[in-house]
């Protein structure tokens, strides 16, 4: 069915399974005119819409719930008419579970997995004008998806879907970006049970430059980040103690990156925010943060010493870290208390002790203390290292392992003496990666190897020669 300079208006469900339903005409483009636009309006009481409908204008009317369990695309403008305003109307992103169908009913639930979506693409807007924009009780739920260019210094709305973005850059592909409402992200704890509570709004912003590598290092993402100060949105927070947090990978660890709230204008603003290729923002609750996100914790023996590694992704108001041993795995005391690097931090950390009491024996357990600045702590659970047979000499140790482009790759090692060392790092076909003369001081070396951003997934071989000629070799793997 295709709608010319007309509109088509609905009432109960629509069923487009194979060829869909589009509209051609948009004479009045970022405007609502339904004498101008193909215009759609959904005005039933609940309605389920299948397929994909790409349609320049459509009127989200009626009440209640409309669930798109396929793809709904108003290329011009998205507007909301309920017909009660103060009981508002929803269109939210949902599919029907034929698992519970009968002859009759097929259930419809809600669905964040952006595989069903409301999307405005690069043309489409959500309407601005005064009775037809969201509002706390008409929005879109679930995932509305939009695709801009950014041009440097100009500020992009993306559709209005509620996060500007002003770059410094100007981008060649279109970045992409997710809005999901309602569902919020997994909310990140510490072992102790603090929780930095997310509200049920996040963007995953796709296809941005990367600032960490070398060529973009000075990308910078200035952002606006908009949000209703719904009851449901804000789930639980006070208003007044909202600020913004960073996640890579669409949950847990989080960065906050913190931002300038201003709640009469329901806004977070974070400016020269560094551009990452793939990021999710989300807001939390300043007051009841996660202190240290840890990534990895780690012990390995080194010959006759244990050398214990660990790394953050976020420390807020952290003081510092214990090292903690046990034989029993019950009863702990402190070998080294280690300051944090900084109080606050929004990027990955890596930290390192040397474990050399003497006359270790059988198991050995070690586990880390963190210790805010205003006193509270969280435990971090132990690992086991075995002292059992006889001794071995003293090791190669590279962490994190495997390590990724946002970290940089640490080597571990001891040496009798000081001196020239040589490192070589080589792919599985025995080409040179990277080589370079290294001094080295007597005792432990934690050498930080940076400039590995650009290199494939994939196995390595590092080969080291201390300065007596000792060449020491292991694998690392980049993910």
């Amino acid at each position: 069915m295709t709608i010319e300079q007309a509109t088509l208006t609905v009432y109960g469900n629509i069923r487009q399974n194979a060829g869909g339903l589009r509209g051609t005409v948009t004479r009045a483009p970022g405007v609502r005119d339904a004498s101008k636009n193909s215009t759609l309006v959904l005005a039933g009481a609940g309605q389920i819409i299948t397929g994909r409908l790409g349609v320049p204008d459509v009127i989200v009317a009626g009440s209640g719930i409309k669930s798109v369990t396929g793809t709904l695309a108003p290329s011009n403008t998205l507007s909301f008419q309920p017909t009660s305003p103060a009981n508002g109307v929803i269109v939210q992103s949902a599919f029907e579970d034929q698992s519970g169908a009968t002859n009759l009913f097929v259930p419809v639930v809600f669905d964040t997995t952006l595989q069903t979506l409301i999307d405005l693409g690069a043309d489409g807007v959500i309407n601005q004008e005064p009775g037809y924009g969201e509002t706390n009780v008409s929005y879109v739920r679930g995932v509305l998806r939009a695709e801009h260019k950014l041009t440097n210094g100009i500020k992009e709305p993306f559709g209005n879907i509620g996060l500007d973005i002003t770059a410094n850059y100007t981008s060649v592909p279109n970045i992409y970006i997710f809005r999901i409402v309602d569902d919020p992200l997994q909310s990140p704890t510490s072992p102790t049970g603090r929780i930095a509570k997310p509200i049920k709004r996040q963007y995953l912003i796709d296809n941005a430059l990367d600032s960490e590598n070398p060529s973009f290092s000075a990308a910078m993402l200035s952002v606006v980040f908009h949000y209703l100060d719904s009851v449901s949105e804000l789930n639980g927070i006070p208003e007044e103690n909202l600020t913004m947090f960073r996640s890579r990978s669409n949950g847990p660890p989080y960065a906050p990156v913190f931002g300038t709230l201003d709640a009469d204008k329901n806004i977070v603003t974070r400016l020269d925010l560094p551009s990452l290729t793939r990021f999710t923002l989300t807001l939390g609750d300043k007051k009841n943060p996660l202190p240290v996100t840890l990534t990895k914790f780690d012990a390995k023996r080194m010959g006759a010493d244990v050398l214990v590694t660990w790394q953050t992704a976020l420390e807020t108001n952290s003081k510092g870290f214990e090292v903690q041993v046990s034989t029993n795995g019950t009863d702990f005391r402190t070998l080294a208390s280690v300051a944090s690097a900084s109080a606050n931090s929004s990027s990955a950390k890596s930290y390192s002790y040397l474990d050399t009491e003497r006359n270790k024996a059988g198991k050995r357990y070690y586990r880390l203390r963190q210790i805010d600045l205003d006193g509270k702590d969280a435990y971090f659970a132990p690992v086991v290292v075995s002292f059992d047979g006889k001794a071995i000499s003293a090791g190669l140790v590279a962490y994190p392992n495997p390590f990724n482009g946002a970290e940089s790759l640490h080597l571990a090692f001891t040496s009798a003496t000081g001196g020239k060392g040589q490192l070589r790092i080589s792919d599985m076909t025995g080409r040179t990666i990277r080589q370079e003369a290294v001094e080295l001081a007597a005792g432990l070396t934690d050498l930080s190897v940076k400039g590995l951003t650009d290199l494939k997934a994939g196995i390595y071989i590092v080969n080291f020669t201390l300065p007596t000629g000792e060449v020491k070799n292991l694998k690392v793997v980049k993910q």
